[in-house]
């Protein structure tokens, strides 16, 4: 995600956004690292393309963050 500290991005908004905005379970999201400008966030192989199509246009606190799949 093209968003991190220094956008006041912390760990709790990018799990709600991926939990509820995504679609995914508990289950499916691993670790989460935000940088300062920049997030990362470990999603089951087999559901990144549907997650990324759910989340591709939502907002992040009241932003549009860029969301790409990183391998």
């Amino acid at each position: 995600m093209a968003a991190g500290k220094k956008e006041k991005i912390n760990k709790v908004d990018i799990v709600g956004l991926l939990l509820k905005k995504g679609g995914l379970a508990k289950e499916d999201l691993g670790r989460i690292e935000v940088l300062d400008h920049s997030a990362y966030a470990a999603v089951k192989r087999d559901l990144i393309e549907r997650v990324v199509q759910r989340v591709r246009n939502e907002k992040l606190k009241g932003k549009k963050v860029n969301i790409k799949v990183s391998r």
